[in-house]
Formats: structure tokens, sequence, C-alpha cells
């Protein structure tokens, strides 16, 4: 039993850093085993990984341990603190670190062994180093974790295979290829021009040229019985080969227009002159004004005085030196200049509304309207029947019945009675019977009047219904009770009940 309690104790001694006693001393052997007397107390041997001598028990040799004989303590090695090559035993009561055996495995990494002399060593080629777990023997001896794709799951690859940085992983394929079990193949593998698919028989999009039908790539041709067709979808047809254009569907010859060649399939203008050719540089027949010369379509030259007039030369008009056609010239012989009301050349004297330009020497028309004679933008003399004020012609008078106007025959406004018509003129407002005029409108007469002057002035009744009084028409049941038509406001001549009037011209009260 007391063997025992010693045994508790000494267990106790050496994993609790709290002191089983505190008993007072003058020696080690006053003490336990597991203890040693300091300041005439008994302490353990070991304190926080301490021995007694107060070294820190660290790296290979983390553990503190007691000494067998009682009363002092030191650092040892853990089964697992030795450096690689390094295995732990114990040695004369001490737990100490010494080499492996040659060619043990011992702590070494994977693909390694122990040299005999404390370190570790690469296995040799072919060499089995028992792999521990999952690790896999590389072709060079190494334990690795994988040395080729197989030796991963399906959906992984062996990455940096046979190295210690091996390792297995997932991979993505890219679109025109698809996954196996453990690496990627090109799509056209599996179906010739195919550039993205689903697996070996799956393709869901096929090369530039080719159509995608039931899974397999077709060339145009095939698929669309065109064989002009470059480019195409399913079954219609996206481009088309060089001098074919798409139309409808289907690729039809480029047809160029005159003046213009076939490139590839683009028309390309021909040179300056040219009406059809086969290139830039070869033309075939010159447009209108043009002839052959050297190879090349030329211009067709006229003397001075002559103008092109399709492929022939025409004279200009009378004293002029250059022009474009028979009814204008653009340069007239000295001392004459272009009329252009006349269409000829005239001698240079300007007419009335023109000036003489100083550094043309051309008559330009003045600026201002009505301007019989300027210089530049400013007026000195107006026509006739318009006078200078400000720079500008005005009016002196303007058309008949008309208030204002800003020529002699434009109207702007018209007289009161008088509407403008869209030519600029003034119309006397005249208003059919049963209407009066009311500025440039014509407004109904009053209720009963058939004719009239104003709203308040009426010429004329409607029939007898109604009597005259005082420049208005009244209804003659106003004056006379009961009447329907009346002579004047005093003699009916009807009643409105169907009865006779009396001799006073009355209807009777019903």
């Amino acid at each position: 039993m007391k063997k025992a309690l010693l045994v508790f104790l000494l267990f106790l001694s050496v994993f609790d850093s709290r002191p089983v006693f505190a008993a007072r001393c003058k020696k080690d052997s006053d003490c336990l085993f597991s203890q040693f007397c300091e300041n005439t107390v008994c302490v353990k041997l070991c304190r926080k990984r301490k021995t007694r001598a107060g070294k820190l028990c660290t790296e290979d040799t983390p553990v503190c341990y007691m000494d067998r004989k009682g009363h002092d303590s030191y650092c040892g090695c853990s089964e697992t603190s030795c450096y690689d090559g390094m295995r732990c035993v114990e040695k004369n009561g001490r737990h100490v670190c010494e080499p492996c055996p040659a060619g043990d495995r011992c702590s070494c990494p994977a693909g390694s062994k122990a040299n005999g002399e404390g370190l570790c060593e690469r296995c040799e080629k072919d060499e089995d180093c028992i792999c521990p777990g999952k690790l896999k023997i590389s072709p060079d001896g190494r334990c690795v974790l994988c040395a080729k794709n197989e030796d991963c799951l399906v959906g992984e690859q062996c990455y940096d295979a046979g190295t210690l940085k091996s390792r297995c992983d997932g991979f993505v394929c890219e679109e025109n290829e698809y996954a196996t079990d453990h690496e990627c193949k090109l799509c056209s593998d599996g179906v010739p021009h195919c550039k993205a698919c689903f697996s070996a028989t799956a393709c869901t999009d096929c090369e530039d040229g080719y159509a995608l039908r039931g899974g397999k790539c077709m060339t145009c041709d095939e698929a669309l019985n065109d064989p002009n067709c470059s480019l195409c979808k399913e079954t219609a047809c996206q481009d088309c080969k060089v001098g074919y254009t798409l139309q409808d569907g289907r690729c039809k010859p480029v047809v160029c227009p005159e003046k213009t060649f076939l490139k590839g399939s683009d028309c390309l203008p021909c040179e300056d002159g040219c009406q059809r050719c086969t290139s830039e540089k070869r033309c075939l027949e010159c447009s209108t004004g043009f002839e052959f010369y050297q190879g090349v379509c030329k211009q067709i030259p006229c003397a001075e005085g002559f103008y092109l007039n399709g492929d022939f030369c025409e004279p200009c008009i009378d004293f002029c030196d250059e022009c474009k056609n028979s009814t204008t010239c653009e340069v007239c012989q000295k001392g004459y200049l272009f009329d252009p009301e006349q269409e000829k050349c005239v001698v240079r004297v300007c007419p009335s509304g023109f000036y003489k330009d100083v550094d043309s020497g051309l008559c330009e028309k003045c600026k201002a309207p009505h301007c019989s004679k300027c210089m530049k933008e400013y007026c000195e003399a107006c026509d006739r029947g318009y006078a200078l004020l400000y720079q500008r012609c005005t009016p002196v008078f303007c058309i008949d019945n008309c208030e204002k106007c800003t020529d002699l025959e434009t109207c702007t406004l018209c007289k009161d009675g008088y509407r403008r018509t869209s030519e600029g003129k003034c119309e006397k407002v005249v208003c059919p019977k049963g209407t009066y005029r009311k500025g440039t409108l014509c407004r109904p007469c009053p209720f009963g009047c058939a004719d009239c002057d104003s709203p308040k002035i009426c010429k004329e009744c409607e029939g007898i219904e109604f009597f005259m009084s005082h420049d208005r028409c009244r209804p003659c049941f106003s004056a006379i009770s009961g009447c329907q038509l009346c002579d004047g406001p005093k003699k009916c001549v009807k009643c409105q009940n169907g009865q006779m009037p009396d001799e006073r011209g009355l209807c009777p009260s019903s």
C-alpha cells in the first residue's frame, strides 16, 4: 500500500506543476525523490519545463525528466522530438536522440531513409521506401501523393507528378475539349471539325465553314447544298466565299455597277474617267469626255474659248475665254464681263444695281434690295419709287389700298375693308346678303334680318313673320299677341291659332 502511494506521488510530481509538499528541509534527503531542497523548502524538480539547474527544455529535448537517483532533473527527448534521421532511446537512465540505423525510414520524410549518421537521404530509383498511408512510389523511388493521373480519383489530375510537391486536384477543360476520367481531350478527336462539345460524341458547335447536323460537323456545301458558302450555322449560311454575296440565304455572284470593278467581294471604283475596268490599273472603256492616252483615260483637251460637250469641243459664247457650257462664262476676254441676265460677255461697265469688284474685276449685285447704285454693301441710290433711309431702300408709296409694304409690289398690311392675298395684293372684302363685314370677316346678320349693314342696322326682314322697328326686325307676336304674320306692328294678317284677325287687326284671345 505504501509503495503504491509512493508511485502516485511520484506521478504527480512529474506532471503537476503545483508542489505536493511544502515541507521544510535542510538538505535534499529531507524531501521526496521528485523534489529538492531550495531555501529550506521542498520544491518540484521540473517546473514549467525547467530543470533543477534552471535549463528550459526545448527543440529536440523538450521534456523535463527526473533523474533515477532522485533529487535531480534533466532535459530529454520524446518519441517525436528528434530530428530527421534520429530516434529517441533510453541510455544510462536518460532519454537521448541517437542516429537511426542506415536504411531505416525512421523519422525521415516520405521518399527518404536514414543514412546511419543522423541524417536522411533520398531513396534510390525503384527502391521500396515503404511509403506510408496513401503515398505512391514514384519512378525514382520517392514517396509522393501521385506519380501519374491514374493515382488520383476520377475527375482529378496529378499535378507536379512524381515530385514531393505532387498533388491530386480537379481540372477544367477548355471550350474545345471534353473531360475523361483524368484528362481533357480535343472535341475534334471525337468529332472532326468540332470546336465545342460535352463528350466525344456530343458536339455542340463546329468550326467556321462547317454546320452541325446530327452531332456531326458537315461542310456548308454538304449541309446547305451551296458550294459558295464559307460560314454557316445550323441550316443558314452566314458568309460567302470571295466574289459572292449573301442574298436570301444563298450565295450569289457579286455584280458590280459601271465604273467599279470586283476585288474580293467588294466593288471598288475604277480610275477617274474609266467607264469599265477589271482592276484599278486596267481600263476597258473610257467615260464620255475621256480618251485612251498611253494606256490610261485622259480628259479630252479643248482649246481656249471652247468647252467639252460629250466627246466634242464646242465654242463658248462670244468674247469668252473659259466656259463649261454654252450659256455661261467663267472668264471673259479682257475688257468684258459676264452678264448672267443677258447670258453673254458685255463691255466691262456695271449695270444699275451692280458694282465692280476691285479684286475680281467682275460686276457683283448690290447687297441692299432695290438699290440702284452701291459700293459693296453700302447703298448710294435707290430704284424709282424707293427712298434711301439708313442705308436701306424703302418704298415711297405702296400699292392701292395697302397700309404697309416691303416694296412696290408686295403689301404686308392692307387698309380696313381689304384683305391681303397670297400674292401680296389687297382686295376688297365683299360680304354676301345676310351678312355684314367686320374687319376682314363676314358675320351673319341678327335673327330675323335678311340684309344688314351691321348687327344694329337691318335693311330688310325675313318675310312677314317680322316687322321693321328702329332698324331692327322684330317678330309679329312681340307687338300683337298671338299673331303669326303681320303688316307692321299694329295690323295682324294671320293669327298663330289659325283664326283670322278682327277688323282692328288683332287676334281673338283663346
